[in-house]
């Protein structure tokens, strides 16, 4: 092991001692995500964390803050220890099982001229709206597992790929699937509001991020939005379907979740 990668172990193994530590039967799963997780890290980085909590704790305004509160000093100690630069205004990512659930399926969508539109990242005067989910959406897809209950962070990412797998086919720009990279380098080149640059993109994060794309698909198949045909995808109008109903559900603010004030404190 070089070494690099020993010191994203000690990170992750500092990260996830803590994490039990403070969260402890609360804690549903947690995950590393951003330049840190994969590598592609400079000084000027900072540790991309999300804890992802049990609904009815995050719910109890108390308990929650003093344990979130409690983990952000850890946060700030670990970066000091490891010579990265915490994010000052988002220390940490902190949300519900229920809400990851919600971004997984397309929660953060636009709705342009009667039509979805991809989840884009927020920018700084949009805290606060729903455009939040699109951020928890991108790190669940693009992460790595740090703790927790493996399976259902694996069913959440999983869903999460097969919702990104769809808006590409939706919006038309992908006419054919040949297999999990090909999908995987397609949405990386032309929906830049998943956030991943070019550093991004070594051996070690396509051997990360292509089993959940090759999940995806087989759920997408399963589900027959796709059909393998001489080698590759092809779309069903299963998928015409979907988007309506994803249309229908944020139209009308069908969503069970929301964003509470303790998320901003």
């Amino acid at each position: 092991m070089n070494k690099k990668s020993m010191f994203i172990q000690n990170i992750k193994r500092d990260f996830r001692l803590a994490i039990n530590d403070i969260f402890k039967e609360n804690l549903e799963f947690a995950f590393l995500c951003g330049k840190t997780a994969f590598g592609v890290f400079n000084n000027d980085s900072d540790i991309d964390v999300v804890v992802v909590l049990r609904n009815k704790f995050v719910k109890s305004p108390r308990k929650f803050l003093t344990a979130k509160r409690m983990f952000m000093e850890v946060y700030f100690e670990l970066h000091k220890r490891y010579g990265l630069k915490p994010d000052y205004l988002w220390p940490g990512e902190y949300v519900s099982v229920s809400q990851m659930g919600e971004a997984a399926l397309g929660r953060a969508v636009e709705l342009k001229g009667g039509n979805l539109s991809p989840p884009r990242l927020m920018e700084n005067n949009e805290l606060g709206n729903d455009k939040i989910y699109s951020y928890w959406w991108s790190m669940l897809i693009f992460s790595k597992f740090l703790t927790g209950n493996r399976r259902i962070y694996s069913n959440l990412r999983k869903n999460a790929a097969s919702t990104l797998i769809r808006f590409a086919l939706y919006d038309q720009r992908l006419k054919k699937i040949n297999d999990e990279r090909s999908i995987l380098e397609f949405c990386i080149n032309f929906y830049h509001f998943l956030g991943i640059d070019y550093h991004y993109q070594t051996p070690n994060f396509f051997k990360s991020i292509i089993p959940t794309f090759k999940a995806a698909l087989v759920l997408l198949v399963g589900s027959q939005v796709l059909i393998k045909k001489e080698g590759s995808y092809q779309v069903t109008d299963k998928l015409t379907i979907w988007a309506k109903k994803l249309f229908k559900k944020t139209k009308n603010s069908q969503w069970n979740t929301s964003v509470s004030k303790s998320y901003y404190l």
